[in-house]
């Protein structure tokens, strides 16, 4: 199978920002990465790169999967943008394109959680087909993982309108009840937790 049509099946799903002021390199990579990806969108600089980011993200309703940058450029710098967008989705794929990475910039790099490095220039396909496949299949993992959470966080909200809940410990002691119910017995949820089922009983009906 051709190099091309074996990263696409992985990337087509994909969207992803560049951002880059090297105009000739620029060019190059995106030769390489032209018809990849369902939505490439390139910014020549970290400041337009951010805004660019966190409108995308505000008007879409999710961010871009895979962000690429550079790291020196004017102003802000790459890693100064991916620490700033980190701040905005902590687990969004970074990855940082280079000629070379000074210990300072590496230490950073690692504290803001970059997921990886590549070197400049990019010849071909194949120098960046084994890294795409990896990022594309974190990036999917996380939107199974992303979706998860929310139909989870949807389920909570029904309980916690609708439905008279509690759950305990081994030991009868409640961990946990349900917005519905306290609302229907009149308790706070921290008059609740940690006490036994006995504490509903109404005291004035005979045993």
């Amino acid at each position: 199978m051709h190099c091309f049509d074996e990263i696409k099946k992985y990337t087509s799903n994909l969207t992803l920002l560049y951002v880059e002021n090297d105009k000739a390199l620029r060019d190059t990579t995106l030769d390489l990465l032209k018809g990849l990806f369902r939505e490439l969108v390139v910014v020549d600089n970290a400041e337009d790169g951010y805004a660019l980011y966190t409108s995308y993200a505000l008007e879409n309703n999710n961010s871009f999967d895979i962000v690429l940058t550079a790291i020196d450029m004017h102003n802000m710098n790459g890693l100064e943008m991916s620490r700033k967008i980190k701040e905005h989705k902590k687990n969004q794929i970074i990855v940082i394109f280079t000629k070379h990475i000074s210990t300072e910039y590496l230490l950073e790099a690692i504290y803001i959680k970059i997921d990886r490095f590549i070197i400049k220039p990019l010849l071909t396909l194949d120098d960046i087909k084994s890294f795409l496949i990896e990022l594309a299949e974190k990036s999917a993992l996380q939107a199974r993982l992303e979706n998860k959470n929310f139909l989870l966080q949807q389920q909570r909200e029904i309980i916690d309108e609708f439905v008279f809940l509690t759950i305990s410990d081994e030991c009868g002691k409640i961990t946990d009840i349900s917005q519905a119910y306290l609302n229907f017995t009149g308790y706070k949820r921290e008059e609740i937790l940690g006490k036994n089922h006995s504490v509903f009983r109404n005291q004035d009906i005979d045993k």
